[in-house]
């Protein structure tokens, strides 16, 4: 028989005073055992505190890069709106000078006599008195006939009453010139 080197008591087998008992073995598995528990729980309560560091130093950053990105899409809302305004402002200047070349088209006339008066005024200022005259009479003449033509559109009664003027001389310049 045996002889625990622990608690001194008998049991079968096992070498005298090398060996313990199974009572004891029991108790020294439980108390290794134990410490294995507590060397866990303690590196499992590191780990844990590891990774509520780890998760606080990610929220840091998480925040941190929200914040930059909310400052950088006030910055690129800002430059998205001053594109907008600056495209409008482009527009309306396009569409001013739109009107001015549809002005132009739709008067040929009065075009053609604001040019024969700016030339006649650049002949005046140079001297050809001559040539400046006959450029003002023909920028008058265009004038006034666009402004006849014009009052004579716009009045039905004066309509009636011009074409049947011009129908009459015309037939006297048909007959006259036959």
């Amino acid at each position: 028989m045996g002889r625990c080197y622990r608690c001194g008591s008998q049991f079968p087998g096992g070498i005298a005073h090398s060996s313990t008992c199974p009572t004891c073995a029991q108790v020294e598995e439980a108390g290794l055992l134990r410490e294995e528990t507590v060397s866990l729980r303690e590196g499992i309560e590191e780990s844990q505190a590891e990774v509520v560091a780890s998760l606080e130093r990610l929220t840091a950053v998480q925040q941190q890069g929200f914040e930059k990105l909310s400052h950088s899409l006030a910055e690129v809302s800002s430059i998205i709106e001053w594109g907008f305004a600056e495209i409008n402002w482009e527009l309306q200047q396009q569409t001013e000078i739109l009107r001015s070349i549809d002005h132009t088209l739709r008067t040929p006339s009065q075009t053609q006599a604001n040019e024969h008066r700016i030339m006649a005024e650049e002949l005046r200022k140079r001297g050809a008195f001559d040539k400046s005259i006959g450029l003002f009479s023909q920028a008058l003449l265009l004038f006034l006939w666009t402004t006849a033509y014009t009052l004579v559109k716009r009045s039905p009664i004066w309509t009636y009453n011009v074409r049947g003027h011009v129908k009459a001389a015309r037939e006297g310049q048909v007959k006259s010139g036959q």
